[in-house]
């Protein structure tokens, strides 16, 4: 999507910390804001365009002089979104380019113009070497009753539960939720993971970027409580599912995704398997059962690479398939798989 930068309808930058260097946002090379025309055109495109651009989430806000609406996607990425009535009575937009753990904003650009009264605006944010283009938010003001929803805007926020304190959780832990960074958080959750014994989880979280550390503390404070603190099960579940979202949309870096391989195996494509088997599992064993079970599966799939893929994650756990060629013929590969369940059927009926 092409138009004008969204730096240029900057007003104001500000920063939770540090300082802003003048005239950037913060968002990556090529966000735009289109308004007025320009953007009706474009909001209609994406309605009309349902091959090419798929609706992700739809909300209704009702800012008013004391009460304020935002918007935070599960993508850590991407930015989050602030609406506020301002002095004028016009509805301001602030948009965060950076966030803490708890989705508040560091560095965010305040927008000139308020929403117009009519027609929407449009940000577009691109997602870099993404399979997909990017990511489009699309604002425009509805007819609504400005009384009766901001009064129901008000229940709604003073009926929110706070979050949750950090008491009772051990010291790393607590290191873990307050720290600010990938490198000082990532120090934490590897202490964390290797008291806990959970080797699945040490290698993503060394070569994890920071949006992924964010998402994951994200996880643990939402999935988790004190008496979780030291059961490796939960810390590992919480990490991929926190890995989850990237994967389902193949925009993990390039190490990460070496790793989901190495460590899932075939079950690394596919992931409507692994959500399945994160919520199946009770414990840490049951869920390398589901991936054995899953890896196996794969060698009688007829695409070459899962076969391939999981011959790779068995041969690891120490798992061999006499004679069986993931490249060979379909007759070879049968017989080999054949003589496997047998022998796998003759030592579980030994046991």
């Amino acid at each position: 999507m092409s138009g004008p930068s969204l730096d240029v309808a900057v007003a104001a930058l500000t920063a939770g910390r540090g300082a802003p260097f003048r005239g950037a946002s913060g968002l990556p090379a090529g966000t735009v804001w289109l308004a007025g025309d320009a953007a009706a055109v474009a909001a209609a495109d994406l309605a009309r365009a349902t091959d090419r651009a798929h609706l992700l989430a739809t909300a209704d806000a009702f800012p008013a002089p004391d009460l304020s609406a935002s918007a935070r996607p599960d993508e850590v990425r991407l930015p989050c979104i602030d609406l506020q009535v301002g002095a004028d009575g016009g509805v301001h937009v602030r948009v965060g380019a950076e966030r803490t753990a708890d989705g508040s904003p560091v560095l965010a650009a305040h927008l000139a113009a308020p929403l117009p009264a009519e027609g929407p605006v449009v940000l577009f944010v691109p997602a870099g070497n993404a399979p997909v283009a990017g990511h489009a938010f699309v604002l425009a003001r509805m007819a609504a009753d400005a009384g009766t929803a901001a009064a129901a805007a008000r229940s709604r926020a003073s009926a929110a539960e706070p979050a949750p304190p950090q008491i009772g959780w051990p010291r790393r832990w607590r290191i873990a939720f307050q720290s600010v960074g990938q490198h000082n958080r990532r120090p934490p959750l590897l202490e964390i993971a290797r008291t806990l014994g959970a080797s699945r989880c040490r290698d993503a979280l060394l070569v994890a970027d920071e949006a992924l550390l964010i998402a994951f503390t994200e996880r643990l404070a939402v999935e988790l409580t004190p008496g979780d603190a030291d059961a490796p099960w939960p810390f590992e579940r919480a990490l991929w599912r926190a890995l989850l979202p990237r994967l389902e949309r193949d925009e993990l870096p390039d190490a990460l995704h070496a790793h989901c391989l190495r460590q899932l195996g075939a079950m690394a494509d596919d992931t409507a398997a692994l959500r399945s088997a994160l919520d199946a599992s009770a414990d840490g064993e049951a869920f390398a059962r589901a991936l054995r079970e899953d890896n196996v599966g794969a060698l009688g799939d007829h695409d070459a690479a899962w076969r391939a893929r999981g011959l790779d994650w068995l041969r690891r756990q120490g798992v061999q398939v006499p004679g069986y060629d993931p490249l060979g013929g379909d007759d070879e590969r049968r017989v080999a798989l054949r003589t496997f369940f047998a022998a796998e059927a003759a030592a579980e009926g030994g046991r």
